[in-house]
C-alpha cells in the first residue's frame, strides 16, 4: 500500500473524506512521536511547498480528534496533536524529551469505571488517561530533562 492510499484508508475509514488537504496533514503527522501544535505544523507544511492556510490546518486537526485519528494534548496552555493507532490505548508521556507511547489498555481502569456506576450510580461515558513520567531513552541517558535523540 503506498502512503496516499493508506493516508486515503485511515481518513475513509472514521468517516472522513480523504480531501488533498486532510491527505497533507494526516501524512505529515505519521510516523512523528511528539505531539505538534497546529502552528508548528502549518510552518513545517509551509516550509515543504505544501500551500495550506493556518485555518485549513486547524480544521483538520480537529476533524481528525473528533474522529478518534488524533489525540489533542495540552501543553503548558498549547494545545498540540498527535495520531493515534484505531485500538483502546493510553498515553505514556515523557516530560524530558516529550514522546508520547501508546500503552495497553489497562483492565484494572475498565473495573474500576464499571465501580463508579455501581458504588456511586456514576455511568462513564469516555475517559481519558495519561500517565506522565521519563521514557527509557532519557532515563538512560542519566540526565532528567536533557532530550534524548529520538528513535524512529
Amino acid at each position: 500500500m503506498t502512503p496516499s492510499s493508506t493516508t486515503t484508508a485511515l481518513l475513509k475509514n472514521v468517516g472522513l473524506s480523504p480531501t488533498r488537504q486532510r491527505r497533507v496533514v494526516v501524512e505529515r503527522l505519521i510516523g512523528l512521536e511528539r505531539p505538534v501544535s497546529a502552528q508548528a505544523l502549518h510552518e513545517e507544511l509551509q516550509a515543504n511547498g505544501a500551500s495550506l492556510g493556518l485555518t485549513t490546518v486547524y480544521r483538520t486537526l480537529n476533524a481528525l480528534a473528533e474522529n478518534g485519528l488524533a489525540h489533542v494534548f495540552e501543553d503548558h496552555g498549547e494545545t498540540t496533536y498527535r495520531l493515534c493507532g484505531p485500538n483502546h490505548h493510553h498515553h505514556l508521556v515523557c516530560q524530558s524529551c516529550g514522546t508520547v507511547i501508546e500503552g495497553p489498555p489497562v483492565p484494572e481502569l475498565g473495573r474500576w469505571l464499571r465501580r463508579l456506576d455501581t458504588e456511586h450510580g456514576f455511568q462513564a461515558e469516555r475517559h481519558h488517561f495519561e500517565v506522565y513520567g521519563t521514557c527509557g531513552i532519557c532515563r538512560l541517558a542519566g540526565e532528567p530533562g536533557k532530550i534524548a535523540p529520538p528513535t524512529r
